[in-house]
């Protein structure tokens, strides 16, 4: 899979190729857990656990993407670039608290608990953080080589929302055709955040918040100190140090692909805020 020997379509395939083995490993994830009956002691659970936390995602979601990111120098930005801060996080300040108003006014109403919620929150960037090198960087930057942004943009949020199919037991909620539909706009919007503030951890964070008032609100907690808990630590940890590193290593050798981003002045727009 040489960067000189495979053609743009050639990568995008490769990318759904991935997409596709990630999308399996969870629905069968999801299908030994359903044989558990419940009982979260049971080998059914444990099994669907190690497929989960040891293979789908950081494997096919994270390892494999990343790798070929790299071996193909894809496009990338972990971070703001220096003087875009200011106006990247409050766009997603302002993203955040639009887009969650309804599903805090449910969390009020049941009667929020912060201690909860944070467990909540930390153990659900499991489930919303580590896709994204797959979707954001290998599936959209190959896509978008091949036929432009929007059809980068559209098929991305429509894989992103078909994905969500495969958690038909640890999220069924999520398998609703209204739900579905919302996921789709939501990462097309993600996408969209992403070009204008070359973030794709703040972007990540943002959506991880939405995500986990939009479970919690649906009425699904992930809220025990347990082996889901300190895997997510585990693994979006390693995500944001490899993050770190290749941002770096990227503005050391001047990577900063900026052909690939909007030509959206960020820093004269932060002089004049």
């Amino acid at each position: 899979m040489e960067n000189n020997t495979l053609g743009e379509k050639g990568r995008f395939l490769w990318a759904m190729v991935i997409f596709f083995s990630f999308t399996a490993i969870i629905a069968l994830s999801n299908y030994i857990a359903a044989l558990s009956g419940g009982e979260e002691e049971s080998i059914e659970m444990i099994i669907s656990g190690m497929l989960f936390g040891f293979l789908a995602i950081p494997i096919f979601s994270i390892a494999l993407p990343l790798w070929l990111s790299r071996r193909w120098e894809l496009p990338r930005s972990w971070w703001p670039h220096h003087g875009h801060w200011s106006v990247s996080v409050g766009v997603l300040i302002l993203y955040v608290i639009l887009g969650n108003f309804m599903g805090v006014q449910i969390l009020l109403k049941e009667g929020f608990n912060p201690i909860r919620f944070t467990i909540h929150f930390i153990s659900s960037m499991l489930f919303h953080i580590p896709y994204y090198p797959l979707f954001a960087i290998l599936i959209f930057v190959t896509a978008r080589a091949w036929r432009g942004a929007w059809f980068a943009i559209a098929i991305t949020a429509l894989a992103f929302s078909l994905y969500h199919l495969a958690h038909f037991h640890f999220f069924p909620a999520g398998i609703k055709p209204i739900f579905l539909l919302g996921l789709f706009a939501a990462f097309a919007w993600d996408l969209l955040l992403y070009l204008f503030t070359r973030s794709l951890f703040l972007v990540a964070f943002a959506h991880c918040i939405s995500g986990a008032v939009g479970m919690a609100s649906q009425g699904t907690y992930h809220d025990g100190v347990d082996f889901v808990f300190f895997l997510t630590i585990a693994i979006v940890g390693a995500t944001v140090l490899y993050g770190i590193f290749d941002h770096r290593n990227m503005m050391r050798k001047k990577e900063t692909f900026d052909t690939f981003w909007p030509r959206i002045e960020l820093q004269s727009l932060s002089k004049k805020g």
